[in-house]
């Protein structure tokens, strides 16, 4: 869309992860230095962002995210399946956090604190609110 070509593109995964070696899952190092397995799909991509905003919580930067409805039902299956297990949360291939899914998740929404500055927190909330192609196009 014309207008929208100056807003960077920032892509956000979220993926399933566990603690301990699973089959099908990649392992990485997680936020705190720790092994981390990681499912190679992701559950919910950018695509299932309804809108997103910044809070500030301790002196730190947190990305609030709201999910569309087919992300609000992936993201409530998901932590009912999977409670107790991992999410995996990425922007720009970075993992930012990867918090345990400690109840059920049906409101739709996340919470992304990572050490993101001001800048950078409003420039991942800008391009998540950035108009986009309904989801299953391809990506450019």
């Amino acid at each position: 869309e014309p207008g929208d070509a100056n807003i960077p593109k920032v892509s956000v995964r979220f993926h399933l992860a566990a603690s301990e070696p699973h089959e099908g899952y990649g392992e990485v190092k997680d936020e705190n230095g720790q092994l981390l397995w990681i499912a190679q799909e992701p559950l919910l991509t950018e695509r299932d962002v309804a809108r997103a905003s910044v809070m500030r919580s301790n002196q730190r930067n947190v990305v609030l995210i709201e999910f569309a409805p087919r992300g609000v039902d992936i993201l409530d299956e998901a932590s009912t399946a999977h409670l107790g297990e991992r999410l995996a949360n990425h922007i720009d291939d970075q993992l930012a956090m990867s918090p345990r899914m400690q109840s059920r998740m049906a409101k739709g929404k996340a919470a992304i604190s990572g050490d993101f500055s001001d800048a950078r927190a409003a420039e991942i909330v800008r391009s998540l609110n950035a108009p986009r192609s309904a989801a299953g196009q391809d990506h450019d």
